[in-house]
């Protein structure tokens, strides 16, 4: 849930971000830069405020960073950082206060089991349901159908010659 002071003419991005504090783990020791704290906080949103000083040792072992976060976008649990000689490091983002979200697509609005994206591939395949009559016939026995069903259809669907009309 996201709470915003009431104003009367909100802007067109009203209630679709988010100021939410993130925890970077992981981040190699001698690219615990401001650089590259912002380098990567940037990948999950505008950067508000960097919780860290490079002059004093890290206490944590996670960088706090605040962060603008636009709620439309997937929220992920980890993002890749390329070092030197193309090595790739995956620096583990933990959200403050986020709760719940959607394990299936990452986005904050819903939760897994309310996915429409899980809904959708789950009902994509399958065939419309029609409902079985409750009377059922016994494995061994045909059904009847009725004898004259063609005599009584027929001139239904057949043109009219008595009148003189076609219908098509």
């Amino acid at each position: 849930m996201v709470l915003e002071r009431w104003v009367e003419y909100p802007p067109s991005n009203f209630l679709q971000t988010a100021a939410v504090w993130v925890h970077l783990r992981n981040i190699p020791a001698h690219y615990l830069t401001l650089k590259t704290i912002d380098l990567i906080a940037d990948e999950i949103g505008h950067v508000k405020v960097i919780e860290s000083d490079p002059e004093k040792p890290l206490l944590q072992d996670y960088v706090r960073v605040q962060v603008i976060m636009d709620l439309n976008l997937p929220v992920r649990d980890k993002k890749s950082l390329t070092i030197s000689g193309g090595h790739v490091e995956y620096i583990e983002v933990e959200y403050e206060l986020i709760r719940k979200k959607c394990f299936h697509c990452f986005h904050l609005s819903h939760e897994k089991q309310r996915c429409p994206l899980l809904q959708r591939s789950k009902n994509k395949g399958k065939a419309i349901a029609r409902p079985q009559s409750s009377k059922q016939t016994p494995p061994g026995e045909f059904q009847q159908h009725h004898s004259n069903l063609a005599e009584t259809l027929m001139p239904l669907l057949s043109p009219s010659e008595e009148k003189g009309e076609v219908y098509f």
